[in-house]
């Protein structure tokens, strides 16, 4: 390998390193004592980005630089050269690297002779432009060897560079611990079974691979630092949207100088994070589940050895909703790579929503096998136990494991969660508690505790484990709690009918009705009566049950009274015959003589002729809020 080739290889695998370990600069700094010398590291990456470019227009300007030929005297001579703009170019690059490595601040001697070194080496390819340029205007009688100078000074220049790129490397591996600032998370790229160690060879494989162009590893990477930068997020987050585009750009960069089955892969999955930070995808970011698909489809095509691409493939059928065709590709991909752990837990967990609980429970068993202390497998074998086959004993036995592996582990939350409901199943009721506390407690104690309100479901459990133990002020005062985290008016609902039920159940029906009073508006009412009239049928206390009816119905009344006429002619409703209906209930409730039981029966077949006459004479359903139920 030639001289300038070693050189642009050396100088392009550590500016990959600096460029990768920018999104690590916390991490760096946490690990390492002296900051300043972290800062040095990380000021060396625009400089390394900034020698590639040079030398790569250099080398781009001399090829491209052509000469005039006109006849003189018969003879064909060389009389000028059109020469490419990008040697000038080249200049400005090593002028800024002169310029970066003067505002490089000096840590130790080895940082002083790295800047030094630097600074050298820009001046010498600085000067090297200027005798190319001035050999292309020069006569041959005035020509002094102005091009063998040019070179006599790259290689001043690159041997120089070279010297402060093997002191740099030395400074990584003295100071920072081994692969630092190579280990990207799992998450980032294709999913794998290997240690730290090998990812990080796997990573230094790569570079090495791209460094055969070094145009193409910049932007490959760049693509991967873009989406190093994507922080988890439950909603759309512009910031993360504007990071995900600009990965987009780059890896289509990346793959028009050399497109690769890896290039399209990471294009793929650029696409596929646009549509994970967007809960409307359907309607805003359909278009980029498609793309990724087709990214992932020309990997195969290009590579139909790798794994990888059937991975995501299958991940972008399973947003899609396609369930069948996201396991046959998770298949292919376990065909290809047999010990893929996350092939076999993702396939597990198709099976799981499936409803295939041999399969998923095989699948999950797979990835211990692989992993024994994989905690998530564990978890959801033990979810599959109980959930699809109720074998609670194997289920306990898999979801202790998992508090042993890990006891300050956020999974703890589902295990509690799980567990609470196998205790309450069996009727212990003191178990169960403690768990659905054990879940709440962590709830508030982590990373959760910023978006408790899309957990309102495990305050929901605990109120209903106090229920259980006839705990009924404790279960009201959970219920309260969980009314105040939650902000979607349907999950109040929800809460709210948890909340009146508990109540009513501990005999305070009133105090339901003056949380309904305070919770709902007007024309929810009678809807909620006609709930607190169920919750009595089901208690058998009939008669309470009626006089609830009685009250929706007669609330009903009022709104319909008090609703526009234009709104039963928008949908083609006969107002009077809603009216009659509404008599005709009340009525049978008052009717003396006849049992509770006959009424509710008779009172029920009155709401279900209401519903059905409606809906065959205007093929419409009534409005919510006219309906009693």
């Amino acid at each position: 390998m030639r001289l300038g080739q070693f050189i642009r290889k050396q100088c392009f695998v550590l500016s990959i390193l600096i460029v990768s370990s920018l999104s690590y600069a916390e991490v760096v700094e946490q690990t390492v004592e002296n900051k300043q010398l972290t800062k040095f590291i990380l000021d060396l990456g625009p400089i390394f980005a900034d020698y590639n470019k040079g030398n790569d227009n250099f080398i781009s300007g001399r090829a491209n630089t052509k000469p005039v030929k006109k006849m003189v005297s018969g003879e064909e001579l060389v009389t000028e050269y059109q020469v490419s703009s990008k040697i000038y170019l080249s200049k400005e690059n090593f002028k800024r690297v002169k310029d970066r490595v003067t505002n490089l601040t000096k840590t130790n001697s080895t940082t002083e002779q790295i800047k030094d070194l630097l600074a050298k080496a820009a001046d010498n390819r600085i000067e090297s432009v200027d005798l190319q340029s001035k050999g292309y205007f020069t006569l041959k009688k005035d020509y002094s060897g102005e091009w063998e100078q040019a070179e006599a000074k790259i290689k001043m220049a690159n041997d120089d560079f070279l010297d402060a790129l093997n002191k740099l490397q030395n400074i990584i591996t003295v100071n920072y611990p081994p692969g630092i600032l190579l280990e990207l998370p799992k998450e980032l790229l294709p999913p794998t079974t290997k240690t730290k160690a090998e990812v990080k060879g796997e990573i230094e494989g790569m570079i090495a691979y791209y460094s055969t162009s070094p145009l193409v590893g910049y932007y490959f990477f760049s693509g991967v630092r873009y989406l190093n930068a994507l922080k988890p997020a439950l909603f759309r987050d512009p910031a993360n949207e504007s990071k995900a585009v600009k990965a987009i750009k780059a890896f289509k960069q990346d793959i028009e100088i050399d497109p690769t089955a890896v290039g399209h892969v990471m294009l793929g999955r650029a696409y596929y994070s646009m549509v994970g930070m967007d809960k409307t995808f359907i309607r805003t970011h359909l278009d980029m589940l498609e793309k990724a698909i087709s990214e992932y489809e020309t990997s195969i095509v290009l590579d139909p050895n790798d794994y990888a691409p059937h991975y995501w493939l299958a991940k972008a059928y399973e947003r899609k909703g396609q369930n069948d065709q996201a396991i046959e590709e998770y298949k292919k991909a376990i065909k290809i790579k047999p010990d893929d752990i996350d092939s076999h837990f993702e396939l597990a967990g198709r099976y799981y929503f499936q409803k295939m609980p041999a399969e998923s429970i095989t699948e999950y068993t797979k990835v211990i096998e692989l992993d024994p202390n994989n905690i998530k497998a564990h978890l959801m074998l033990g979810e599959s136990y109980y959930k699809e086959l109720n074998r609670k004993d194997e289920a306990i036995k898999e979801l202790k494991i998992v508090t042993r592996l890990n006891p300050d582990n956020e999974e703890n939350r589902n295990v509690h969660l799980v567990l609470g409901e196998i205790y309450l199943d069996d009727g212990q009721i003191n178990d169960a508690i403690a768990e659905f506390q054990g879940a709440v407690e962590v709830l508030n104690n982590s990373e959760y505790s910023n978006v408790k309100s899309l957990y309102y479901s495990d305050y929901l459990k605990l109120g209903e484990a106090y229920e259980a133990g006839r705990l009924f002020d404790k279960a009201i005062e959970t219920y309260e709690t969980a009314l105040k985290i939650t902000k979607d008016e349907s999950d109040k609902d929800e809460v709210l009918s948890h909340l009146v039920r508990a109540h009513v159940i501990s005999n305070q029906p009133e105090r339901g009705i003056k949380e309904l009073n305070k919770a709902v508006r007007e024309d929810d009412r009678p809807s909620a009566y006609w709930k607190i009239g169920r919750l009595f049928e089901k208690k058998g206390e009939l008669n309470k049950a009626l006089e609830f009816y009685q009250r929706s119905i007669e609330s009903t009344e009022n709104l319909v009274r008090k609703t526009p006429e234009s709104e039963f002619k928008k949908h083609k409703i006969d107002k009077i015959e809603i009216f009659k209906n509404l008599e005709e209930q009340l009525q049978v409730i008052k009717t003396d003589g006849q049992s509770p039981e006959e009424k509710i029966k008779k009172l029920n077949e009155k709401l279900n002729e209401l519903g059905q006459k409606v809906q065959t004479q205007t093929k419409t359903e009534l409005p919510k809020e006219l309906l009693p139920h």
